[in-house]
């Protein structure tokens, strides 16, 4: 995943986004899980993404920002919501937009 490239636009402010794991730079579309770096740059506010399995309501932030900063942090991001192979991410800023990228390290079947 990276909204500053072919995922684009970036993430909006209190949005919601579907991006697919499966079957995308070598994760194979039984893949369960994926180890991942999740990187947030460009924030335009102060706030938060979260991300979950597709169909879920992620309720934990999974990484929290300032306005200007990049940060980056490590996560198990499960796969097994609706669609398959998918997951979610809401943007928890009150306004603007945030770029998220997400580097694949490893996935579990």
């Amino acid at each position: 995943i990276d909204t500053r490239g072919n995922d684009a636009p970036a993430l909006a402010a209190n949005g919601t986004r579907t991006f697919v794991m499966t079957g995308r730079c070598g994760v194979p579309s039984g893949a369960v899980a994926v180890a991942a770096n999740v990187t947030v740059t460009g924030a335009t506010a102060a706030g938060s993404v979260r991300i979950g399995p597709a169909g879920t309501t992620p309720s934990l932030d999974t990484l929290p920002f300032r306005s200007g900063q990049t940060r980056a942090d490590n996560a198990i991001l499960g796969l097994f919501g609706t669609p398959t192979g998918s997951v979610v991410v809401v943007s928890n800023i009150p306004s603007g937009t945030v770029h998220l990228v997400v580097d694949v390290n490893g996935y579990w079947q």
